[in-house]
């Protein structure tokens, strides 16, 4: 596949995210020659303790992380989400801080 996410997107804001002079755009996770639509565990769900799986990754940040597209993907990108502990409420799909 190799391209940027499109039916995903079309209702978001721009999935286009600049971080020190890198732009991170969502992309799909490649095929393998086992798995024709792979999937990775959702990095900002596992750290709040779900198993999530999902078809999306960061093929810019040098760990490849999968994440859930919005959501994690905008919130894994974020300062806030490196700067302090973080949890989502999956209920919500949005975070809440940890004190």
């Amino acid at each position: 596949m190799g391209s940027i996410l499109h039916s995903v997107m079309a209702g978001a804001d721009s999935p286009v995210i600049e971080i020190d002079g890198k732009t991170h755009v969502p992309d799909f996770v490649p095929p393998t020659p086992a798995k024709s639509k792979p999937t990775k565990r959702c990095r900002v769900c596992y750290r709040s303790g779900v198993r999530k799986e999902t078809r999306v990754h960061c093929s810019t940040c040098s760990a490849h992380p999968g994440l859930c597209y919005p959501a994690c993907y905008a919130l894994y990108h974020s300062r806030h989400y490196w700067s302090r502990g973080y949890k989502m409420n999956h209920a919500t799909s949005w975070g809440t801080h940890l004190n």
